[in-house]
């Protein structure tokens, strides 16, 4: 009875025809976005257990308390390929989490291409089937990275791996002790904790024993306790790029970190007296080492054939260079650049002048500009009065980047371009009150998180803070005039930022790529904008601009910025709506803004700028009909873009705006330049209008849009069919079809 009534309504109001509004376009959810953008189901349930796929890394994951579904020949999982679509059985991972505790019959039947399986304690038994049936990369690709389960040390996982009847698996445990300490894998990080000693492994890697943990990770985290690092405990890993060594450590055994190619990251805690033979042997990609004050014996072949290392500091006096050979060859084969840094008078400079390697001793001190620097261990502090010296990308300063503490005295009143670049163990900053400028590059790609702006700070250089990427919080001083471009790009956690009153310009890039920023007020002092300005800020979904500002306005609340006398959209977030009046789109206005749903683009826009959506997170973009023309590139890099509709009100296309944004269709009207352009490009292309994809506008359309009001059937095509562009089917729609056909616009 409710049907019928719906109908006999639809009948009654589709009797009355009323002056429709231009063809406006407001986007409508994409038919793909009902089944996750794939044409069958990401999750469901299984047994007394879920799964959920993720296509872009092919992992199925399962999860829940008890025994996963049972499949057959006949039955199979929710997860295997259907209709012809294959994208399923490209299922590489499984992770099995915790609480499961059955693998049910034909679980992983059709995974053909199955790599590795993550099973944890939980389960305890598997049925008959349960593998793939034709492995063809768990038999045919073993090696690193295949053929592998991974799990416990005499788990099920184990038993499983060694006893399935024709599968080459290797068992790959994920936790284990070694010597006196204990070992886990968590994704790429390897973490030892413990109180004692490591094992030591082979120094051979032909020979075993070599150490339990699998070559997969590239980070390895020692924790405190830990007293040494064990010979060839990690030979031969060639992933391996970052290793932290804490101050408990006081020996690093011999091929400890022999042949690791990858590493160019280590620190080395204040403990370390010993460094063993060939322990960083062939370590291609280490560039510097700082060997700490403790150090005081470093074995022959320590440094054997590391091409790329050409700063090494060593910051003991009395390092003593082991020998077993007649010419020392700690560093043979390494960069021909090669420089040992240490005390004017020391050991090092004694071995460096031996074996005719470049040698500084101005470690501990020297002068920067009008002012003076001394280095204690990792520790820097500068004084004087006046500025220090600037530095280049090319020509660094002279205490190095391994530092992690400045102190700077008061008296300095600049703080000199690229001083600190890329100090990256750089934690803890102090800054008088008398530095009024810091120059460009001079802090960049900094590890610190906080660091206080001095009370009378007057500029600030471009890219002086960019990549700083745990720099989350600071507060400028009324003082500040002037702010370089990109010079916080970058710098993801910073979530709050308060524009001083005496600062009147925003560069470009300033504040870009900041993805934890979330809201910014312009206030009236502000009197230019660049469009780059909060390009890549993701997470910005409030724009205001003050009342009182004479060049820009936040008309309606709209979350942009607009330029009041030309009506220029400069800058857009994900959440901006885009009010009438607008004349133009800005280039790069939403670049990189962030993914959203849609955005209108209403037809008092007459031009869109070059990348003004390139690499925005928006699905559906709809162009009203008035808008003339956009230029090169504007959608480039849109991979999450599905629809677009453009207006007959654009006479020509150029330069392929929607260049790498692989999932677009055009919407748009018979015989424009938007069908001939989307032709031409062989870009999918739908009428506007055409509910029923029957490629054609008809009474037939009305009849779709009728019978989903009716819920009788849906829609073939809810973004054509939504002619109002109001995000949503009404009576409206169908009336708008019905005028189209009578020619009443």
């Amino acid at each position: 009875m409710k049907k019928a009534l719906s109908l006999l309504l639809v009948a009654v109001l589709l009797l009355s025809v009323i002056c429709c509004a231009p063809f406006s376009v407001a986007a409508a959810e994409a038919p793909s976005a009902k089944t996750g953008d794939l044409p069958f189901a990401t999750s469901g349930t299984t047994g007394n257990c879920s799964w959920s796929y993720d296509i872009s890394t092919y992992t199925l994951t399962i999860r829940g308390n008890g025994r996963t579904g049972d499949y057959s020949l006949y039955n199979k999982a929710p997860w295997s390929p259907i209709n012809n679509v294959y994208y399923r059985s490209y299922i590489y991972t499984v992770v099995v989490e915790e609480g499961v505790t059955n693998l049910g019959y034909y679980l992983f039947y059709d995974c053909d291409y199955l790599r590795e399986i993550y099973l944890p304690d939980s389960v305890t038994s598997a049925s008959d089937y349960w593998y793939p049936n034709n492995p063809t990369q768990l038999n045919s690709r073993l090696g690193e990275d295949y053929g592998n389960i991974f799990g416990t040390d005499n788990s099920y996982a184990e038993t499983l791996a060694n006893n399935t009847p024709f599968l080459s698996i290797r068992f790959v445990p994920i936790r284990g002790t070694t010597g006196d300490c204990q070992w886990r894998l968590n994704g790429s990080v390897l973490t030892i904790s413990g109180e004692g000693a490591m094992a030591n492994y082979s120094t051979n890697e032909y020979v075993d024993p070599h150490a339990p943990w699998p070559k997969r990770f590239s980070e390895v985290v020692i924790e405190d306790g830990v007293t040494n690092v064990g010979a060839g405990a990690f030979l031969g890993y060639s992933r391996l790029s970052k290793v932290t060594v804490p101050n408990s450590v006081t020996t690093i055994g011999g091929a400890a970190f022999y042949d690791c190619s990858a590493l160019n990251n280590i620190t080395l805690g204040d403990s370390v007296k010993a460094i063993g033979f060939g322990a960083f042997q062939h370590c291609t990609s280490l560039s510097s080492i700082i060997l700490p004050e403790s150090v005081t014996l470093i074995n022959n072949n320590a440094f054997y054939g590391c091409t790329s290392l050409v700063s090494v500091y060593v910051l003991s006096a009395n390092c003593r260079y082991d020998n077993y050979y007649t010419t020392p060859d700690h560093f043979y084969n390494c960069n021909a650049n090669l420089t040992l840094y240490s005390h004017p008078s020391s050991t090092t400079k004694t071995y460096a002048n031996q074996n005719n390697i470049n040698f500084v001793g101005e470690l501990p001190y020297g002068t920067t500009g009008e002012c003076k620097w001394a280095r204690e261990g990792r520790k820097l502090t500068i004084t004087g009065n006046g500025r220090m010296g600037d530095y280049g990308y090319g020509n660094g300063s002279p205490w190095g980047t391994f530092i992690n503490e400045v102190v700077i005295g008061d008296g300095v009143t600049y703080v000199g371009s690229y001083s600190f670049y890329q100090c990256t163990y750089l934690n803890t900053v102090s800054l008088p009150d008398t530095v009024t400028e810091i120059g460009h590059d001079a802090f960049a790609y900094c590890g610190f998180s906080e660091l206080p702006l001095p009370a009378h700070l007057e500029k600030i250089g471009s890219q002086a803070f960019a990549r700083c990427i745990n720099y989350h919080g600071f507060e400028f001083p009324d003082s500040l005039t002037e702010i370089g471009s990109g010079a916080f790009v970058g710098n993801r956690l910073l979530d709050n930022i308060t524009i001083p009153p005496d600062l009147e310009t925003l560069e470009g890039s300033v504040f870009a790529e900041c993805t934890n920023l979330s809201s910014i007020n312009i206030p009236s002092n502000i009197t230019s904008v660049e469009g780059s300005t909060f390009y890549g800020c993701t997470g910005l979904t409030t724009i205001t601009v003050d009342p009182e500002n004479p060049v820009y306005d936040s008309r309606n609340n709209c979350n942009a910025i607009i330029e009041t006398s030309t009506g220029a959209l400069i800058r857009g977030c994900k959440t901006t709506v885009i009010p009438e009046g607008v004349t133009s789109i800005d280039q790069l206005a939403f670049y990189d803004a962030g993914g959203a749903d849609r955005i209108v683009v209403p037809g008092t826009v007459k031009s869109i700028g070059s990348y003004a959506f390139c690499r925005a997170g928006f699905t559906n973009i709809v162009l009203c009909d008035g808008v003339e023309s956009f230029s090169y590139y504007t959608f480039q890099l849109s991979s999450a873009l599905t629809h677009i509709y453009i207006p007959a009100s654009v006479a020509s296309i150029n330069y392929n705006p929607f260049m790498d944004s692989p999932n677009v269709t055009i919407y748009g009207e018979k015989g424009s330049a938007a069908e001939a352009f989307a032709n031409e490009e062989n870009i999918p292309f739908v009428l506007g209008g055409d509910a029923n994809l029957d490629n054609r506008v008809s009474i037939k359309d009305v009849t779709a849009v009728q019978r989903q009001l009716a819920e009788i059937e849906d829609v073939s095509d809810d973004f054509a069919a939504d002619t109002t562009f109001d995000d949503s089917l009404t009576i409206d729609d169908a009336t708008w079809v019905q005028q189209k056909l009578a020619e009443f616009f």
